[in-house]
């Protein structure tokens, strides 16, 4: 029985169509067992050795190494003839007993999923199977699963040397008791799962995925398995004071916040780097704070999927490698509390044009069977220093340092948040009065203009918090970097 039942069509803008309840209704529902996602069921269990496999899945079943969120995923394809055919599934769970897996779901949800996708749309045309994924989400109570499945094409060479598109699905199943987790990391699971979709893709129209796709599931798996174990973040962060003259603070926050708080502060000394982390968490909201760490010693691995984290460095180090923010879905801070340097990311709109380009050699030299090693590097300016002069970080800063007896430290931080989100909320009102799907320079300045927002680390600010409350804003201010390009290029042969 499907309790609850969201269906969706992901394509190239990843807008969600919504067929049944939100995740926003589903995660406020009775279903959900509000909870962090730093609970003890988050902790690695113990290692196990993989149970039997019955011996009609022996040859397709491999197991990864034991995950507690994700139970197992399969690959499973349409043929005209046989119908859903099964092509490989990965175990993460090794719990004793699979019985209600191998009866019933790894037989029911692959033909559902597929049957659905038939009956839903015309077979794609050539050009359209590249970007095309679909992308189902459901909840059923009664097998105690989640279930998530992207459905694609990909394109099968017939003996007569015709091109044929062929219908697949790549499904992710977790256990019902991780759904409130699951919820909050809803949209980075999702980029991150058409990400292996793409590779998948790839293998299977080069005839076997064979064993080159287990890395990416596994990185994909210690990614979300990262987020949530050693170093969780207080619930209330405390305020820490600095010893300086407040600018290497104030360029911090200024930083951090005009990258939606996704910042990575590195370090020899743990003390340091987690009274800096304190002080930044505190602009993050609890479901942030909850995919965030403090420093953790004997750990200087970066982990992309974290909002907020903190390294420290062997004392042979004294900085990361920068290229490590491209692995991540978000323009990021970098703060070395050695050098007293706060360094950030391109903008938001320029940094998902890398990741787009990146994704496409890594996609190209898969498809030309060329070590991903060989990659195009990332461009020698990937970050900058950030200036010390937004007048909003400026006056709450000077507020702080001002004994008052009228309101706390906390609070004055409170207020802060809520006047970011009411400017945020207002550029928002005023770029919804513009009907044209880009703003044109001067309607942008006098609109900063009116909301008193001419100093430009100010406007970057407000920018970012409205970015978490309208995804794809900053493109609609400054436009595609890559539809740019083409119209440059088309204006350039014009000629």
């Amino acid at each position: 029985r499907n309790i609850t039942r969201m269906d969706w069509a992901l394509m190239n803008d990843m807008t969600p169509r919504v067929e049944a309840l939100s995740i926003q209704t589903l995660a406020r529902s009775h279903v959900v067992t509000a909870g962090p996602l730093h609970d003890q069921d988050r902790t690695p269990p113990m290692e196990r050795k993989p149970p039997p496999v019955p011996a009609e899945y022996r040859h397709l079943v491999e197991f990864l190494s034991e995950d507690d969120f994700f139970t197992a995923i399969m690959l499973y394809s349409w043929n005209d003839n046989a119908g859903t055919v099964l092509q490989k599934v990965w175990l993460c769970d090794f719990s004793p007993s699979l019985d209600i897996f191998y009866k019933t779901l790894i037989t029911v949800l692959p033909k559902f999923v597929l049957t659905a996708e038939l009956s839903r749309q015309d077979e794609p045309t050539l050009a359209q199977i590249p970007e095309l994924i679909n992308t189902r989400f459901s909840v059923y109570q009664d097998f105690g699963v989640i279930h998530v499945a992207h459905a694609f094409y990909s394109l099968r060479r017939t003996p007569r040397g015709q091109v044929q598109p062929v219908l697949h699905a790549l499904s992710f199943l977790m256990p019902f008791a991780k759904l409130s987790a699951y919820l909050e990391l809803h949209a980075l699971c999702l980029s991150r799962m058409r990400s292996l979709v793409k590779r998948v893709r790839v293998l299977l129209e080069k005839g076997d995925i064979g064993s080159e796709f287990n890395p990416y599931l596994q990185s994909f798996l210690d990614g979300i398995r990262g987020i949530g174990l050693a170093g969780a973040l207080p619930v209330a962060p405390a305020w820490h004071s600095f010893a300086d003259d407040g600018s290497f603070l104030r360029c911090a926050i200024t930083s951090h916040l005009q990258t939606g708080g996704v910042t990575v502060v590195v370090g020899h000394d743990t003390r340091d780097i987690d009274h800096l982390l304190s002080n930044l968490a505190v602009f993050l909201s609890p479901a942030e704070r909850r995919r965030s760490r403090l420093s953790v010693v004997g750990v200087d691995q970066y982990s992309p999927d974290l909002v907020l984290q903190g390294l420290v460095l062997a004392d042979t180090r004294a900085e990361v490698d920068a290229d490590m923010l491209l692995r991540a879905l978000h323009p990021a801070t970098l703060i070395s509390m050695t050098r007293q340097s706060v360094r950030q990311a391109k903008p938001r709109h320029e940094f998902s044009a890398l990741l787009k380009d990146r994704e496409s050699n890594e996609i190209n030299l898969m498809n030309a069977g060329t070590k991903a090693s060989a990659a195009p590097q990332p461009p020698p300016n990937l970050l900058h220093s950030v200036a010390d002069d937004s007048l909003l970080v400026r006056a709450l800063l000077e507020q702080i340092a001002r004994p008052s007896s009228l309101h706390s430290v906390q609070e004055l931080l409170s207020f802060f948040c809520r006047k970011l989100q009411r400017k945020a909320l207002l550029l928002l009102e005023y770029f919804d009065a513009v009907r044209e799907p880009s703003l044109g320079e001067g309607l942008i300045k006098s609109i900063r203009k009116e909301l008193n927002l001419t100093n430009e680390s100010d406007f970057r600010i407000i920018m970012a918090t409205a970015e978490k409350l309208r995804p794809g804003l900053h493109v609609r201010v400054h436009g595609d970097v890559h539809g740019k390009l083409d119209r440059l290029s088309d204006m350039l042969l014009s000629f």
